[in-house]
């Protein structure tokens, strides 16, 4: 029975080493770089922004956020912000860790988080006079909402920070 066995794993046939097709390669067989491509729907792709090099997604922020207006120097724990036409973010040591996005029109919550690349459910959120707060959202540790009114649903502006810089 065992030499069977044994016989039956000789076979000649080739063995499938991997799963699905590789994609395209560069010379020496080093996978290709896939351009970047902004999900359709998205009015910002704030995952992909925020704790990212400033200088890896240079190319999307004016893109997504429109023209640079202001470059302000922060104290030296926070920084810089360089505010844009549709928002601005803030930068640390060349990694973007808070992203700011003025919605075009006032939305409920659950949209704006669409609109800016979240989930739209979260735990919990707390309710402030003129804004919503909630922490740890697909990996980001604070988002902001700034409502219309005190007693609003809808908010005009959301803010997304990755990380704290001053307890790094």
């Amino acid at each position: 029975m065992l030499a069977l066995f044994a016989l039956g794993c000789m076979s000649t046939d080739p063995v499938l080493t991997t799963l699905g097709e590789s994609g395209p390669t560069e010379l020496g067989g080093v996978p290709a770089q896939s351009a970047y491509v902004k999900p359709a729907g998205l009015l910002v792709d704030v995952p992909h922004l925020a704790g990212k090099s400033l200088d890896v997604v240079r190319p999307y922020l004016e893109e997504q956020l429109g023209s640079v207006l202001e470059v302000r120097e922060l104290d030296e724990r926070d920084g810089r912000e360089i505010r844009l036409e549709r928002g601005s973010i803030r930068e640390l040591d060349g990694d973007i860790y808070q992203v700011t996005v003025t919605l075009p029109q006032p939305m409920r919550r659950s949209e704006a988080m669409i609109q800016v690349g979240l989930a739209p459910q979260v735990r919990e959120w707390l309710g402030m006079a003129l804004e919503w707060r909630t922490s740890w959202v697909n990996g980001m540790e604070r988002v902001r909402m700034g409502r219309e009114e005190r007693d609003s649903e809808f908010v005009l502006w959301v803010e997304v920070r990755r990380f704290d810089p001053r307890r790094r």
